[in-house]
């Protein structure tokens, strides 16, 4: 994974969501539709991922963690996805 990410930092991407480990697509879906949704918002890469993950965490069927706590962001979160 730190390659890949590494190479889409040095392409120009000011950050990447990354995984851990595989997760279930439909609720990999489900937390970047949230992440999406917070991001048009407040356009901080950490902070909508964390209130992306605190949706998932407050439902039933997607409050363990393994299904948002794989999620990590590597590069400059705090300047967005699309840079400064």
């Amino acid at each position: 994974m730190t390659g890949l990410s590494r190479a889409f930092l040095a392409a120009g991407a000011a950050c990447v969501i990354v995984t851990l480990w595989k997760i279930d697509d439909e609720k990999s879906f489900e937390l970047m539709t949230s992440f999406y949704r917070e991001y048009k918002t407040c356009r901080d890469a950490a902070v909508s991922l964390q209130r992306a993950m605190s949706l998932l965490k407050a439902k039933d069927d997607t409050k363990s963690p393994i299904y948002w706590g794989a999620f990590s962001i590597v590069g400059a979160s705090g300047e967005g996805l699309n840079g400064p």
